[in-house]
């Protein structure tokens, strides 16, 4: 997983394990005013849901988005719940959050489990002392104890499930705003939480549908059709009365399921002049095209070498492309444009291709240049892509907010909302804009610094050479063989200098007289 893009989630106990509850539990998703903001509780409210759901009510949560990068939310522990913001993340399968002995955990709330009534510590049986655990990601590690304790997902309270306690974190995870992680993949990644979540979950509500959706709006300011998570089935109305999911099956390399893995049947780019759907594309790049038959892709619940495979991962932002393909497609992507890495100014969507990802058994999904890329109202954009050195293909939120995404547990598949042809996320909009701080190639740096200072010194030049001219007129006027003026003025335009005695002849204040002429323009003055 990528600790780049989480999730946030208010979280409230309004309820028990013994309870019957509703089978669909929804999580929408609003803004937040603040990063690091304590969140209260937030009372779920029930709405009436019969889209694919049997008629069930739902439960609902505010959530928030950063501009397409940032999703983080709470999750409750312990008796009473103690909340800490999390990242709920379909690459991982573990539940960790800071312990009140962590640190080195920087400014992360923390859980203390001595205040918590249905905590108990988890103890190795070998060594009889507190089971530890240690879990690695691209950002660095973190380790500490195992523990038992309630947890709080809306108005549902599991039971005894495993978290880790972190004591020490690695200081990039430490800078992170999210406090820990909800794992929610499959078993066979899990460290700590086994069994996982959900399947805690569907173990205390055996009525629940054993499903999870995913719908995260483009655009963070959109009050109308916010970002959610719904727990127990789908809502398809989000999309339109005429969705449907276009599912492709899990593909697995061992008896455990370990990520929500697909087989990628082909990825491709190009322009199109008039975009419809796929087949409007005029596809200059082509990858990962195999010659092997769909069923080769399932084939002993094993893969085959020369098939791409993708992880359909939450906690990631864009989308991670293995090393092999990487510089193929941003070369392509970027092409001649005047970019610093993915970075890329002076450009608007239109200068960046269609991508088209093709998952088995035969669906073809594009993803549209509002879709891969994070923009800015100056004309930068950012382009949502990593390497990775993993042979998996990542398709993380980007692609998520162009499909609403339903992980299907039961049925072990995952399906991608479309209304009629899949066409990418422009159904609902585009996102909000970026301020993007970027750095200027060396030739653009050389002409600004020069043409800088180069301005500087005529601004400079200039205004020495103003006041070397009024100082030299203002010394002949107070300086010079007398001071009287040729000319008729209009002494009451001027400041006027009485004589001494009161009997001589009043005199006009030459300075005055100076600068109110250059102001007025009315009278020529000379000095001699």
């Amino acid at each position: 997983m990528s600790l780049a893009l989480v999730w946030l989630v208010f979280l409230s106990h309004t309820g028990s394990s013994t309870e019957l509850l509703p089978s669909t539990f929804t999580i929408p998703l609003t803004k937040r005013t603040s990063s690091r903001r304590r969140l209260s509780p937030h009372k779920p409210h029930a709405s009436a849901d019969d889209d694919g759901n049997g008629g069930a009510y739902t439960a609902s949560i505010d959530l928030s988005d950063y501009y397409n990068n940032e999703y983080i939310g709470l999750l409750g522990i312990g008796t009473p719940p103690q909340y800490l913001e999390v990242v709920f993340d379909t690459g991982s399968s573990d539940i960790w959050i800071p312990s009140a002995t962590c640190t080195s955990c920087g400014s992360h709330q923390s859980f203390d489990g001595s205040l918590s009534s249905s905590y108990s510590a988890v103890y190795d049986e070998h060594t009889q002392s507190t089971k530890k655990f240690t879990i690695s990601y691209g950002s660095g590690d973190v380790s500490g104890n195992v523990a038992a304790d309630k947890i709080t997902l809306g108005n549902l309270v599991v039971d005894e499930v495993y978290i880790g306690e972190v004591t020490s974190e690695d200081s990039n995870i430490a800078a992170f705003d999210m406090d820990g992680i909800c794992g929610l993949a499959f078993d066979g990644l899990s460290r700590v939480s086994s069994p996982n979540l959900f399947e805690s979950l569907v173990d205390s509500y055996p009525n629940i549908t054993q499903s999870f959706s995913i719908y995260l709006s483009s655009d963070p300011d959109d009050q109308t059709k916010s970002s959610q998570i719904t727990f127990g089935g789908y809502d398809l109305s989000i999309v339109s009365s005429n969705a449907s999911f276009y599912y492709t099956p899990l593909v697995k390399n061992s008896v455990t399921l370990t990520y929500w893995t697909v087989a990628l049947t082909g990825f491709a780019a190009g322009f199109s002049k008039k975009f419809t759907d796929a087949a409007s594309v005029d596809i200059d790049v082509s990858l990962c095209v195999s010659e092997s038959s769909t069923d080769d892709y399932y084939e002993n619940d094993g893969y085959t070498s020369d098939i791409c495979y993708a992880i359909v991962d939450s906690g990631t932002s864009g989308i991670a492309i293995p090393s092999d393909y990487y510089d193929t497609i941003v070369d392509y992507v970027i092409g001649d444009l005047e970019c610093v890495d993915l970075t890329c100014a002076g450009v608007s969507e239109n200068d960046f291709p269609i991508l088209l990802i093709s998952l088995a058994p035969d669906n073809t999904f594009p993803l549209l240049p509002s879709d891969y890329l994070s923009c800015s109202e100056y004309n930068e954009c950012i382009v949502r892509f990593q390497s990775t050195t993993s042979d998996y293909w990542i398709l993380g939120d980007a692609f998520i907010e162009a499909y609403y995404t339903n992980f299907d547990v039961e049925n072990l598949r995952i399906g991608f909302a479309c209304d009629g042809q899949c066409s990418g996320g422009d159904w609902h909009g585009t996102g909000g804009y970026l301020i993007l701080v970027t750095e200027l190639p060396y030739w653009k740096k050389t002409i600004f610094i020069y043409g800088s200072f180069a301005l500087l010194l005529i601004v400079i030049s200039s205004i020495i050479g103003a006041m070397w001219k009024c100082n030299k007129e203002t010394h002949m006027m107070l300086h010079g063989k007398n001071n009287s003026i040729n000319g008729t003025i209009d002494k009451s335009r001027y400041m006027i200098i009485p004589s001494n005695d009161g009997e001589g002849e009043d005199k006009i204040d030459p300075y005055t007289a100076f600068t109110k002429n250059l102001r007025m323009g009315n009278e020529k003055i000379t000095f001699h």
